[in-house]
C-alpha cells in the first residue's frame, strides 16, 4: 500500500520545491553546455555533457512537464518562457512575457548586478546578451569564467568516476566467471544458508515496515518543529544526520537480532565484517556502468522526464555533502545491503536458487526505491550485480564496497556540479 501511494498513484505530481530543483538543474546543465564548446568533440559525452541545443530542448521539456502538472513558479515561468523562445531560434531579449502569462525579467542594469555579484541564473544572462548593450561585455567574461569553471569541475569529477570504471575492466573477466560459477543453488555451510523463506521475508518485511515508520515519524516530528512558532531555529544538521542514520541502521538491526543467535554471528555468517573481495568490486562496478549506459542509450529518450534529476536541496552547501555522504556512502550501504542482500536475497536463494534469488531481490530493490521506469531498469540491473557479487564472494562486505563506491560515484560529481557554489 506504500509503495503504490507514494510511486503509482503520485503520477505527474511533484512535491514542493520540485520546481526550485528543476531550476537548478537546468542552469547548471546550461553552463556545463556553454563551458564545454572548447572541449574536443568527443570528451562532452563521456562525462555526460548534452550540446547547448540538445540541452535547451531538454530544459524546456521539463519545465513544460512542471507547467503541465501546476507546479511550475513565476520564477520558472519566466525560465520557460526564455527557453522557448531560444529553442525556436527568436531573441530572448525580446521574449513577449506577458503572453506567456508571467512577469518579465528584471531591467537590463540588475541582471548585469547580479552578475556581478554571482546572482544570475542562466537564462537571465541570455536575456541580457539578446539586449545588445556596449555595457554588457564585462558581465560576459564573468559569466563566461564561472561556466568554464563548473565545466572544468564536472571534467575531473566526473572523469574520475570514468576512470574508476576503465580500471575495472581489468577485473571484468574474472568477476564475470565468477558470477557464473553460483547459477545453482550453494551447499548449506550454516544457519544463514539453512533459515525458511517464510522466516527470511517475514523478517525483510517487519524491518522495511520499521523504515518505514521510523522515516515518516521523523517527517512528522520535524514537520511539527518547522510548524512551531516558538521554535527559534531549525533542528541542527548533525540531528539530522543521526537521525537519518537511525532511521536506517535501526531497522537492519533489527532484522540481524531475529535471525542471528548471537551478534558475532551475523558478521561471521555473513561476512559483514570481510573479508573484502577489491576486484571484485572493481570489475562488477565497471559492469554497472556498462549496463547502465545501455540502458540509457537504449531507454532514455523515450523516457518521461525526471525535472529534478534526483536533486535534494537538503545536500546544498558544505553541510549538505557531510549529509550525502554519511547517508547515502556510508550509512545507507550498510543498512541496505543487510536487508536487501544479507536477508531477503539469502532466503530466496535458500528455497529457490541463485538465479531466481538474483532475480527477486533485484526487482524487490528496485520497485523499493522506484522513480521512472528507466530509473527502475537501472536499479535492477544494480541491485542483480551486487547480489551476484555477495554470492561470489559469500561476504556482505563486498557488496557493501560495491554499493558505497556506486553511490559516492553519483553523489561526489552530483554536489560538486548541482550543488557547490560557482566559483
Amino acid at each position: 500500500m506504500w509503495l503504490w501511494k507514494n510511486h503509482i498513484l503520485t503520477g505527474n505530481q511533484y512535491a514542493p520545491g520540485s520546481c526550485e530543483l528543476a531550476l537548478l538543474k537546468a542552469d547548471r546543465d546550461l553552463r556545463l553546455a556553454d563551458g564545454a564548446k572548447e572541449l574536443p568533440s568527443w570528451l562532452p559525452p563521456v562525462i555526460e555533457i548534452e550540446s547547448r541545443r540538445q540541452t535547451i530542448a531538454t530544459a524546456r521539456r521539463n519545465l513544460e512537464d512542471l507547467a503541465r502538472a501546476r507546479a511550475l513558479t513565476p520564477a520558472g515561468g519566466q525560465a520557460l518562457a526564455i527557453l522557448i523562445e531560444l529553442d525556436e531560434g527568436r531573441n530572448p531579449a525580446r521574449t513577449p512575457f506577458d503572453r506567456y502569462g508571467v512577469p518579465p525579467l528584471p531591467a537590463a542594469n540588475r541582471i548585469i548586478a547580479r552578475v556581478v555579484n554571482g546572482e544570475e541564473t542562466w537564462w537571465e544572462y541570455e536575456f541580457l546578451k539578446g539586449l545588445q548593450l556596449p555595457e554588457t561585455s564585462a558581465a560576459a567574461k564573468l559569466v563566461e569564467a564561472r561556466n568554464r569553471a563548473l565545466t572544468g569541475n564536472a571534467l575531473k569529477a566526473r572523469g574520475v568516476v570514468v576512470a574508476i570504471g576503465l580500471g575495472g575492466l581489468v577485473f571484468l573477466p574474472g568477476t564475470l566467471l565468477a558470477f557464473g560459477r553460483v547459477g545453482r543453488k550453494p551447499p548449506a555451510v550454516n544457519y544463514a544458508e539453512r533459515w525458511k523463506l517464510a522466516l527470511g521475508l517475514g523478517v525483510f518485511l517487519l524491518a522495511y515496515l520499521a523504515f518505514i515508520g521510523f522515516g515518516n515519524g521523523i517527517q512528522w516530528g520535524l514537520g511539527a518543529l518547522a510548524d512551531d512558532a516558538q521554535a527559534s531555529r531549525p533542528l541542527p544538521m548533525g540531528w539530522f544526520i543521526a537521525l537519518d542514520s537511525l532511521s536506517r541502521l535501526l531497522p537492519a538491526a533489527i532484522a540481524l537480532a531475529l535471525l542471528f543467535r548471537r551478534p558475532r554471528h551475523a558478521c561471521s555468517r555473513l561476512g559483514i565484517t570481510g573479508p573484502l573481495d577489491g576486484r571484485m568490486v572493481l570489475g562488477s562496478f565497471s559492469l554497472i556502468l556498462i549496463l547502465q549506459y545501455g540502458i540509457s542509450v537504449g531507454l532514455g529518450r523515450h523516457m518521461p522526464p525526471n525535472p529534478t534529476g534526483g536533486l535534494a536541496m537538503i545536500e546544498s552547501g558544505p553541510v549538505g555533502l557531510i549529509f550525502a555522504v554519511v547517508s547515502a556512502c556510508m550509512v545507507a550501504p550498510y543498512a541496505e545491503e543487510i536487508l536487501y542482500r544479507g536477508v531477503l536475497f539469502r532466503s530466496l536463494a535458500n528455497r529457490a536458487g541463485v538465479v531466481a534469488g538474483v532475480v527477486l531481490s533485484a526487482a524487490v530493490f528496485a520497485l523499493t526505491h522506484f522513480a521512472n521506469w528507466e530509473d527502475l531498469s537501472a536499479l535492477a540491473v544494480f541491485g542483480a550485480v551486487v547480489a551476484l557479487a555477495f554470492a561470489s564472494s559469500r561476504t556482505l562486505l563486498t557488496a557493501i564496497a560495491l554499493h558505497a563506491l556506486y553511490n559516492a560515484a553519483i553523489k561526489i560529481p552530483e554536489w560538486i556540479i548541482y550543488h557547490a557554489p560557482l566559483s
